[in-house]
């Protein structure tokens, strides 16, 4: 079941929202830190809510991202360091969608080639990686 949370005003409502990203600021990796426009990487999320991921569940979504740099000048350094411009892609999303990500909620890179071969074979949910890459 999903947690869904409730707030009585905005102020608290960007309280929480300062808090998580400190926290998830404060977990960063400094492989995470380096991804720049050109890289790969991927994230595995809970299809049920849950928190819990287990990349061999059925209920587990691999999220391939490729780095990219927005092509609006007015844009570039408006994201805080933690955050990379994505272009994201998913057995939900096989065309992909443009946002942003938290570099702290990636499990690992990926090769350009790595990239390429799910691509072609549409973006599957079950990944299994070198995690000492």
């Amino acid at each position: 079941m999903p947690n869904v949370r409730s707030f009585s005003s905005l102020t608290e409502l960007m309280t929480y929202l300062a808090e998580q990203r400190k926290r998830s600021d404060s977990s960063v990796e400094e492989w995470q830190l380096a991804l720049k426009p050109g890289d790969y990487a991927f994230r595995w999320w809970s299809a049920d809510g849950s928190n819990r991921v287990d990349p061999s569940s059925l209920s587990t979504i691999t999220l391939y991202y490729e780095i990219i740099e927005s092509p609006y000048e007015e844009d570039r350094g408006r994201l805080t360091a933690s955050y990379r411009l994505v272009t994201g892609y998913s057995t939900v999303c096989p065309e992909g969608e443009m946002g942003t990500v938290h570099v702290g909620h990636l499990h690992g890179m990926l090769t350009k080639e790595e990239f390429e071969t799910a691509k072609e074979f549409g973006w599957p949910s079950i990944m299994w990686v070198d995690m000492e890459k």
